[in-house]
């Protein structure tokens, strides 16, 4: 059992902000009691694993909607963040007209959006909750994209005998096709290329073949592997 500790503060509220932060926890695992209320309030404080009858979960990701949503103002008084407190993560989905200024080629600004939020507010990592954000549903459509764009590539490597790449992605990006593709029987993948220029290649498993356009054998790709991610 987590030791009582006691944390004084301004305010409750700034005190048991305090608290979570001492005990590396959340409202929805902290169990407290003031125990002075004077020029400076004081409260006695423990972390406990099982959630706190009538805490709230979302605490958060309410806390990253806000943040999000006051953030957009300066792009677009008029667009919307909504949230969903799901199994494994707490999702925000920006909803508005003109929300593609917002998404960005291939996601770009929904990744910096991320940050900045990832950055404003902290997830209890016990709770192994992700915190995504998202607009219109972009992210399941890349999603299905990219898993289509992988099973291509498959065949392509498969029926060519030699190694296909794609345009350079970011990580989410190659971690779809490299999650697309992993359990593929005729293809393995790796990713090459540091930086912004790091992207998957798509190789063919076993051996060589001939390559009748070129007359002769096409081997396995040489040179060092990249990392997969």
């Amino acid at each position: 059992m987590e030791e009582w500790i006691e944390i004084e503060g301004e305010s409750k509220e700034d005190a048991v902000e305090r608290a979570c932060a001492a005990l590396n926890t959340t409202r929805s695992h902290l169990k407290y009691e003031v125990v002075e209320d004077g020029n400076a309030l004081k409260i006695r404080a423990r972390r406990v694993e099982e959630p706190i009858e009538g805490a709230d979960p979302t605490e958060i990701g309410k806390k990253a909607r806000e943040f999000l949503s006051k953030l957009l103002e300066f792009f677009d008084p008029e667009v919307k963040v909504e949230m969903e407190d799901l199994e494994d993560e707490i999702r925000l989905d920006i909803q508005g007209n003109g929300t593609g200024l917002l998404i960005g080629k291939h996601g770009s600004t929904l990744e910096a959006l991320q940050h900045l939020v990832h950055k404003a507010v902290r997830l209890d990592q016990r709770e192994g909750k992700r915190l995504v954000v998202d607009s219109e549903r972009y992210r399941e459509r890349r999603r299905e994209a990219l898993e289509g764009l992988a099973r291509k590539l498959a065949g392509r490597a498969r029926r060519e005998g030699r190694p296909v790449s794609v345009e350079p992605m970011n990580a989410m990006d190659r971690r779809i096709l490299h999650m697309a593709l992993a359990d593929h029987p005729d293809v393995t993948t790796k990713s090459v290329g540091e930086g912004r220029n790091r992207k998957v290649i798509v190789i063919p498993r076993g051996g060589t073949r001939l390559d009748s356009r070129r007359g002769g054998r096409s081997g396995p790709m040489r040179g060092r592997g990249g990392r997969q991610g």
